[in-house]
């Protein structure tokens, strides 16, 4: 895929993933969804993809480009650990 497609892609998926995690989060309580056990699986598959995937493509990038994607991948962590817990969830 062109880098343009693959930037399309990965915006889709993640947009895809906050609204199924929103909607189970909404409607969880009302039809006894397991969140937490839900959220903890959608939590392990995102840690899964970061380590076999993400984190070893970064140390092949050249270090200037290596480290920004460090840091985003970094800052998107805390990003989504502030807002849990922002959230109580």
């Amino acid at each position: 895929w062109r880098d343009r497609k693959v930037l399309l892609a990965n915006i889709a998926t993640a947009v895809g993933t906050v609204v199924t995690a929103s909607l189970v989060y909404a409607t969880g309580s009302s039809i006894h969804l397991p969140e937490a056990e839900l959220l903890a699986l959608t939590a392990g598959m995102f840690i899964y993809i970061a380590a076999s995937d993400i984190i070893p493509d970064i140390h092949e990038q050249p270090r200037g480009l290596g480290t920004l994607q460090a840091a985003i991948l970094v800052f998107g962590t805390i990003f989504v650990a502030t807002a849990v817990t922002l959230l109580g969830v």
